[in-house]
């Protein structure tokens, strides 16, 4: 039976001795962030307080931002602290446990795009397989890939839910990472004023490099990912299991 939730957990080590822990709890059928519920958000979480041009949500219905909310202890904790700081970071998952050494501002960026992707945005709900499946602490290409991949399945699935066939349209895929750009942009200018200090601000804009990359990866049609797939594209595949098949068949005779 699954659990009601389950548990994804850093733990930051900083070379002065201090230790943070933060641990997100997700609820496993919704794939969203369990929060306790407050009265005390702060102001630049209110969702007319800079809010996306493209958000579907109604302040009467939704008071705050949904986003503001999940990140708001993750940039409390870490408002004190510059995006050079080397820390030690260990990301224990359902799956499996990730260790990396990297600048704070790097780290962050993993802990607030699962915040980010775990909350209520109605925009985020095209990516919860990254709440199920966390993959902490990837390259920009294997997000680049990861994300474009999930776009393709769920083109996939739609087309054949719906009897829908056709190809996959490039400009569909650049109009969501540009959404994808709005939301990273418009938080971080929740934000921004906060502190002098830029870890999470850097982190904010590491997610919109990342989001830029992926449109501009698409705009040239996957170019610099062609070599990835070389045996794909010259239709090894095919070959190779026609002579796998008859392998076999030989051996089972």
């Amino acid at each position: 039976m699954e659990k009601e939730f389950y548990t994804i957990s850093y733990k930051f080590s900083f070379k002065n001795g201090d230790v943070k822990n933060i641990s997100i709890n997700i609820d496993s059928k919704q794939l969203t962030m369990i929060r306790e519920e407050t009265d005390l958000a702060p102001e630049w979480a209110r969702l007319d307080y800079k809010q996306c041009d493209c958000c579907l949500l109604t302040i009467d219905q939704h008071p705050y931002c949904p986003i503001a909310l999940n990140i708001e202890i993750i940039i409390d904790d870490f408002k004190d602290m510059k995006s050079t700081e080397e820390c030690s970071v260990i990301c224990t998952t359902p799956y499996n446990q990730i260790h990396t050494d990297a600048y704070v501002s790097d780290a962050l960026l993993n802990l607030i795009g699962l915040a980010i992707l775990a909350s209520d945005c109605p925009f985020f709900r095209l990516y919860k397989h990254q709440v199920k499946f966390p993959t902490p602490f990837d390259s920009l290409e294997s997000f680049a890939i990861g994300m474009i991949s999930v776009g393709l399945l769920g083109e996939y699935l739609y087309q054949q839910a719906n009897q829908i066939y056709k190809p996959f349209d490039m400009e569909e895929g650049q109009k969501l990472a540009s959404v994808g750009n709005e939301v990273f942009t418009k938080v971080l200018s929740r934000i921004q004023n906060l502190t002098q200090n830029d870890a999470y601000k850097n982190a904010f804009v590491s997610l919109s490099a990342m989001a830029d990359m992926l449109s501009f990866e698409l705009e040239d049609n996957l170019e610099s990912f062609l070599g990835l797939f070389d045996a794909w594209i010259k239709g090894t595949h095919k070959s190779l299991m026609e002579k796998q098949i008859q392998v076999a068949s030989v051996r089972k005779s």
